[in-house]
């Protein structure tokens, strides 16, 4: 095993990067998606990662979660919506494969 030491008082200072960010309208790109099974092992959901791309929080990552198969119909509506939303954004009318969705930048709304 190699040896390796460390004083925490020497770390850097904590930053706020893991803070929520504040509600409001971000620029961001989607970076990632993927075609993920549920904990419950019920349905599947597209796994995105966002990258904001303006303001202050340049840099700061949103994940979301959009519903495509679910026992509960609310859940998958709810995820079809948002998906449609952002597809419209991009200007795109359909997809067959998530990854479609990276780099085009749209504006997110989070609450």
């Amino acid at each position: 095993m190699a040896k390796y030491s460390f004083d925490s008082g020497n770390a850097p200072a904590p930053t706020n990067d893991f803070q929520p960010l504040p509600a409001g309208k971000y620029t961001v790109i989607v970076e990632e998606t993927d075609v993920r099974t549920t904990k419950a092992g019920t349905g599947e959901y597209i796994w995105l990662k966002l990258q904001v791309i303006s303001d202050d929080f340049t840099g700061r990552i949103i994940f979301c979660n959009l519903n495509t198969s679910n026992p509960n119909p609310k859940a998958v509506e709810f995820g079809q919506r948002l998906l449609g939303e952002l597809m419209n954004a991009q200007g795109i009318q359909s997809i067959a494969d998530p990854d479609e969705l990276c780099g085009a930048p749209v504006i997110a709304k989070l609450k």
